[in-house]
């Protein structure tokens, strides 16, 4: 047993100048993954972004279009717009918020942008020869947009 301690007692430890090289070395390393992968962070995320405003753009569309698609009659007064099919849909954009209402009660926020990245939403509506051109615009304040135009032949609406 005596011999065992004696091998033991003369292996060397770490010395603290090995330690702080080594943390020296580790530091730089970790300089350079980080300048590499901020900027792609960065990409991820504003295509990610992007991505979650198309399929936002997408969803509203939808709807709107819908409405539109089954109109038999369309006016438009500056940011409000009022499709009536069965009964009278109203769209107002309103601080940024895109409302629907039908039966002119109960105004139900079809998007309010604001939940998404402070944002706010314009919405334009243009008929010509029978066929109705909506515009969705989400205006982020990060600096930037994303504007969809849609155009519709309404079943119902003679032209």
């Amino acid at each position: 047993m005596k011999k065992r301690i004696k091998m033991l007692s003369g292996n060397k430890g770490v010395t603290l100048v090995e330690l702080i090289v080594s943390m020296f070395v580790l530091s730089l390393i970790m300089v350079a993954v980080t300048t590499v992968f901020a900027p792609m962070l960065r990409t991820y995320e504003r295509a990610n972004n992007l991505a979650e405003a198309n399929t936002l753009l997408d969803n509203i569309s939808v709807l709107v279009m819908d409405d539109i698609a089954n109109a038999t009659s369309i006016t438009q007064t500056g940011a409000v717009f009022a499709v009536v099919t069965t009964h009278r849909i109203t769209y107002e954009v309103v601080d940024g918020v895109l409302t629907r209402s039908a039966l002119s009660s109960d105004q139900i926020p079809v998007l309010d942008p604001g939940f998404y990245r402070n944002s706010r939403i314009e919405a334009g509506l243009a008929s010509t020869g029978g066929l109705v051109t909506l515009t969705l615009r989400l205006i982020s304040n990060d600096g930037w947009e994303l504007e969809r135009d849609y155009t519709i032949r309404p079943v119902g609406l003679a032209g």
